[in-house]
C-alpha cells in the first residue's frame, strides 16, 4: 500500500540502504524490512490512520522499549523520531525500528511445549510491566466496552438477526448487560498491569531451530514479541483470555482442556512469575466475549454465504455453540 512512499521516507530519515524487502501487514501497521548499506536489517513501519494514532504509537513504543530493558525480545526505535507525512487523503505516521530474528509458526504445529512457553512468557511479561505506569495507556475495560457497544448494535439489528438465521441457521444469544457488568467488576480487581492484548501467532517469533517435538521448553526460544499497538492497562485475565480464545480456535489438534492446561496452568501459572487466583469462571466469561467478538468480525467483513467455507469461522461458531452462546435453529 505504501511502497511508493518508502524511498522518500528513508531519505527523510537519512537512511542509506541496499534493499527493501516484501511488506508485512499487521493490525495497525504495515512493515517494510530494510537492508542497510552495512548489511544490518531494520524495519520501516507505516501506522494505520485512526483516532489518537500518535498517542497509541508513543504508548506502544514506551511499553515495548521498557520490556526490552527488562530482557524481553521486543522492538525498539532505531531512530527516536516519528515522522508525520501528509497525503491528499490523510496524515500518515512512520517510525524506524530494530528488526528481530526468528519465524512465526502455524498454530497447528504448536506442541504443548510451545503453549507452556507462551504462557510462561506472558506471565513474566505481566510481572515486568506491573512495576511501571505508562502515560496515555487505555484502560482495557474502556476498550472492551467500546467493542461491546458495537457488537450490541450489530446483533440487535433486526435485519442482521434475520439474515444470520436465514443464511446461517444461527441464533446469536448476545447478552450485552451481563458482559458490561463483568467488565465493570474487573476494574477493582487487584494486580492490574500493562497488557499486550495481541499475543497471537503472527506476533510471536521463535528461534530458527529444526522442528522437533522432543524439544524441552527450556530448549525452545521466543526471539520476538511484536506489535504492542493494542496495549492496554488492566487485569492480566483479559490478556490471557484474548490469547486463549485464539488458541482454542487455531490449535485444532488439541482439545480445549489441553490448550487451557498447557497455556494457563502449566505455562502461565506454574512456570511464570504471575499467578491468577480463583478465576476460572471469570476467565470463561472473558474467553466467550472474545470468541463472540471474533464471530462478529467474521460476520461484519464477509458475505454470510461464504462463511461456512472458512475453517476458522466454523471452529469459532462450534465452540460458541458448545458454550451456549450461539444456537442452531
Amino acid at each position: 500500500m505504501y511502497e511508493k512512499l518508502v524511498p522518500d521516507v528513508l531519505s527523510l530519515y537519512g537512511i542509506e540502504y541496499t534493499n527493501i524487502l516484501a511488506s508485512q501487514k499487521g493490525y495497525r501497521n504495515e512493515i517494510y524490512p530494510i537492508v542497510l548499506s552495512n548489511t544490518q536489517t531494520i524495519q520501516l513501519t507505516f501506522f494505520k490512520t485512526e483516532k489518537e494514532t500518535l498517542a497509541r504509537i508513543k504508548c506502544s513504543n514506551a511499553v515495548s522499549e521498557y520490556a526490552a530493558l527488562k530482557g524481553f525480545p521486543t522492538r525498539v526505535l532505531f531512530d527516536k523520531r516519528i515522522s508525520r507525512i501528509r497525503t491528499p487523503r490523510s496524515v500518515i505516521y512512520t517510525g524506524l525500528y530494530s528488526y528481530l530474528p526468528g519465524n512465526t509458526i502455524a498454530w497447528e504445529m504448536y506442541t504443548k511445549r510451545h503453549l507452556k512457553l507462551l504462557g510462561k512468557t506472558m506471565s513474566n511479561l505481566h510481572y515486568a510491566l506491573s512495576t511501571k505506569k505508562f502515560k496515555g495507556s487505555i484502560n482495557v475495560v474502556d476498550e472492551n466496552l467500546q467493542l461491546l457497544a458495537r457488537m450490541d448494535n450489530y446483533f440487535n439489528d433486526i435485519n442482521v438477526c434475520n439474515a444470520i438465521k436465514s443464511k446461517l441457521n444461527l441464533d446469536v444469544s448476545f447478552k450485552f448487560d451481563s458482559f458490561k457488568k463483568i467488565f465493570e467488576g474487573c476494574r477493582g480487581l487487584p494486580n492490574q498491569t500493562q497488557l499486550h492484548m495481541d499475543f497471537v501467532r503472527g506476533n510471536i517469533l521463535f528461534s530458527n531451530m529444526p522442528f522437533n517435538t522432543s524439544h524441552s521448553i527450556d530448549e525452545l526460544a521466543i526471539t520476538g514479541i511484536l506489535d504492542f499497538e493494542k496495549t492496554a492497562y488492566g487485569h492480566p485475565l483479559f490478556d490471557v483470555a484474548r490469547t486463549l480464545s485464539f488458541l482454542f480456535v487455531d490449535c485444532k489438534y488439541k482439545t480445549l482442556d489441553e490448550v487451557k492446561k498447557y497455556f494457563v496452568h502449566s505455562g502461565y501459572q506454574k512456570r511464570g512469575l504471575t499467578t491468577l487466583e480463583h478465576t476460572d469462571t471469570l476467565l470463561t466469561y472473558l474467553v466467550n466475549f472474545y470468541l463472540m467478538y471474533d464471530l462478529y468480525k467474521f460476520l461484519r467483513h464477509n458475505p454470510y454465504e461464504s462463511l461456512n467455507q472458512n475453517e476458522h469461522f466454523k471452529r469459532t461458531k462450534d465452540i460458541l455453540i458448545d458454550h451456549h452462546m450461539v444456537h442452531y435453529i
